[in-house]
């Protein structure tokens, strides 16, 4: 049987402790959708590391678990996969640099085999608290379209958005509002 919803097969979904295990070492990834979500919740990803390492599965409803956190954190649901990689522990978090994913690692949704490296630009918050982090890598499939973050990159945008102060340049930009 295969969960749609991550295309796993149900045997083969780490069990908490593993996704733990995962979680401590940063051998994760993190969907493009997820980040996403996780920021129009104004949650970082230390927030959802944290719900997941201090939850506990509160409900079983057939092959899904629900996990009830400890703290007073809210999360809605996001894709968080297993970066079946290697056993190495991952780089510190406090680097800005974030190793991609090999190539020959395959793409974690459909498994096929060449995944690409991008480099994408994407804004957080608005107007006078709007900031713009320029060449974050991300993973994508070209075969289902899939995209994703390192664990490490996850870390290093979440720095550059608390840092943001001593971090970022002020520069001018054109902006133009779609009309139809």
């Amino acid at each position: 049987e295969v969960d749609q919803g991550i295309g796993v097969a149900v045997d083969q979904l780490p069990t908490l402790a593993e996704l733990r295990a995962l979680i401590r070492n940063l051998n994760y990834i993190v969907s493009a959708h997820a980040a996403e979500e996780l920021e129009d919740d104004n949650l970082s990803i230390i927030d959802l590391e944290n719900i997941i390492l201090s939850g506990r599965i509160a409900e079983r409803q057939g092959t899904r678990k629900l996990a009830k956190s400890n703290s007073s954190s809210k999360a809605k649901h996001s894709t968080v996969r297993p970066r079946r990689l290697s056993s190495k522990s991952a780089p510190p978090v406090s680097s800005l640099s974030s190793p991609s994913m090999s190539a020959n690692a395959g793409c974690p949704h459909c498994g096929h085999g060449v995944v690409e490296q991008k480099l994408v630009t994407r804004s957080f918050g608005e107007n006078r608290n709007l900031l713009v982090i320029e060449a974050i890598p991300m993973s994508n499939c070209p075969n289902c379209g899939e995209s994703w973050f390192s664990a490490q990159t996850m870390h290093a945008v979440d720095r550059l958005k608390r840092l943001r102060g001593s971090l970022a340049v002020k520069r001018a930009e054109s902006v133009a509002a779609f009309v139809a």
